[in-house]
């Protein structure tokens, strides 16, 4: 966990982290905040997962199985999974990373 307060290490900071502890998986959990007053507005919910195809250890078949289980459990929509491999999260960990926008 690279947060357990209202900082925000910067996004290389996040990945050499698992890199440094040798993780197993990176996983970084995306929920995003609405405000009130906006929630009428929206008509559907998703949930995505990203992941990057070109990485030394994809991890499409993690992705599938988050994906499965975020939406199973939040009841959300299931949105199209992403191949982002740009992303520094994504193309800067040594482990398995993903990526979940719910």
């Amino acid at each position: 966990m690279t947060r357990r307060t209202d900082v925000e290490p910067s996004l290389l900071d996040r990945a050499d982290a698992a890199n440094i502890v040798d993780a197993d998986v990176f996983i970084s959990i995306h929920n995003n905040a609405m405000p009130e007053e906006k929630m009428p507005q929206i008509r559907e919910y998703g949930t995505t997962v990203l992941y990057n195809s070109s990485a030394v250890r994809p991890a499409y078949d993690l992705a599938a199985i988050t994906q499965d289980e975020l939406v199973a459990a939040l009841g959300t929509q299931r949105e199209v999974m992403q191949d982002r491999p740009r992303l520094v999260v994504l193309n800067s960990t040594w482990v398995p990373a993903i990526l979940t926008e719910a």
